[in-house]
């Protein structure tokens, strides 16, 4: 990239360079990649405890696992017909899950969030750009 070759030539010590001004605006004005119609970002963070192998086998650690869940803005939920507690499946990196709502206005719209865990070792930690469809589970008659 020609506009940043400068950054090469920096040494401890001194002061910078200046980016062009139209670097600086194009990247602050940069829109996200837009996903399929109706569909999440998919946010996978680490479980604090049971996301790796090592913590799953400590008996000690055992009563800090939680289940799986799925957390959705309100608003989300709420255009998608769900409900606190109820069970959702998730579909992500072709893979399903059916997993029980939560719901967090901090989380920002347009967002799911869910744990990586045992039960969830498809999804990656923090992978970006990924999709996510988010339905009410069809339970079998």
């Amino acid at each position: 990239m020609p506009r940043l070759e400068g950054l090469l030539r920096i040494t401890p010590g001194d002061e910078g360079i200046r980016l062009p001004s139209s670097a600086v605006a194009s990247a602050l004005n940069a829109k996200p990649p837009q996903g399929p119609i109706d569909s999440l970002e998919l946010l996978v963070s680490q479980a604090p405890y049971g996301g790796e192998l090592f913590s799953r086998f400590s008996a000690k650690l055992v009563p800090r696992f939680t289940a799986a869940s799925l957390c959705l803005n309100p608003k989300d939920a709420e255009a998608r017909g769900l409900e606190e507690g109820q069970q959702v499946l998730l579909e992500a990196e072709g893979e399903r899950f059916s997993l029980p709502l939560r719901t967090d206005e901090r989380l920002a719209a347009g967002c799911a969030l869910v744990e990586s865990s045992a039960a969830l070792s498809q999804l990656v930690p923090g992978s970006q750009g990924v999709y996510c469809q988010v339905s009410k589970e069809v339970q079998d008659a």
